[in-house]
């Protein structure tokens, strides 16, 4: 559910904290969830990612799928015509939250506690763009145990300065060992129809 149909449905939206105030906020009790009712079985949680990961018991998660904010990536838009997300708010629009900077440090952090509430021989997906691929990417291996690279094939063309894109990676890891059940799954996925025989590997055997 995206961000606007939290907000057509009445929930309320508590903008992410800054890098200054993670400290004191995490000291706090955690914030209320936000139930969806649409969504079966799903509760929503909108909070710094790093303040909510330490809330979470250590060993309480069975998986993993995320998609950092790309820092990197808004400093090529200023080679073109693109906006900037981090500047949104500075036009009064209030959906839009301050980044998360993936710089070595806060992706260290994050990764950390990636680790430490991930389940022992449990799975992690991890998106990332070209730009943090190669800048944060190599990163995860201090962490976890890199099984692979994935290509999400997005069909529809995007916006691009030199090559229009169309595809994003998916960083494939493990915490421990973990074999997958199915081998007939490629490493480029183009739709939907791969993504529940994927999951299914997350439920226990």
């Amino acid at each position: 559910m995206s961000l606007d149909s939290l907000l057509d449905h009445g929930l309320p939206f508590n903008p992410a904290p800054n890098q200054e105030s993670r400290n004191s906020l995490a000291e706090k009790p955690h914030e209320p969830t936000l139930e969806v009712r649409s969504v079966p079985k799903a509760t929503i949680t909108q909070q710094d990612v790093l303040i909510f990961l330490r809330t979470l018991p250590a060993e309480s998660i069975d998986l993993i799928i995320t998609d950092p904010a790309y820092s990197g990536m808004n400093q090529h838009l200023l080679l073109g015509r693109g906006r900037i997300v981090g500047n949104y708010q500075e036009k009064g629009e209030n959906r839009w939250f301050e980044e998360f900077h993936d710089t070595p440090e806060n992706y260290g952090q994050f990764l950390s506690e990636c680790k430490r509430v991930l389940k022992n021989d449990r799975h992690l997906f991890l998106m990332f763009d070209s730009f943090s691929m190669l800048s944060l990417g190599a990163m995860v291996r201090d962490f976890f145990n890199v099984k692979n690279i994935i290509t999400w094939d997005k069909v529809n063309i995007g916006m691009g300065h030199y090559f229009r894109r169309q595809t994003e990676f998916i960083l494939f890891a493990s915490k421990g060992k973990r074999p997958v059940t199915r081998r007939d799954i490629p490493d480029i996925w183009k739709n939907q129809k791969d993504l529940p025989a994927v999951l299914s590997d997350a439920k226990d055997r």
